[in-house]
């Protein structure tokens, strides 16, 4: 996705072992500066409320971010 965004805090850092590589993820909690998102690598995009994750697919490793906000 590419859009300005501003860093405002660190939030966690994730460790994940997927069967075929290792995973280190670092996660902020950010505002995004402009409205338009241009996406790079996926076809749609949404904003989500936390009563809404289960409704859709996610990778694993996500799942423990979305538990700490």
């Amino acid at each position: 996705m590419e859009t300005r965004i501003r860093i405002e805090r660190f939030v966690t850092t994730v460790e994940y072992d997927y069967p075929t590589l290792h995973l280190t993820m670092h996660s902020y909690w950010c505002s995004v500066e402009r409205d338009s998102l241009k996406l790079k690598e996926h076809d749609t995009e949404r904003w989500l409320i936390k009563d809404e994750f289960n409704s859709y697919s996610l990778a694993t490793s996500s799942f423990s971010i979305i538990i700490i906000i």
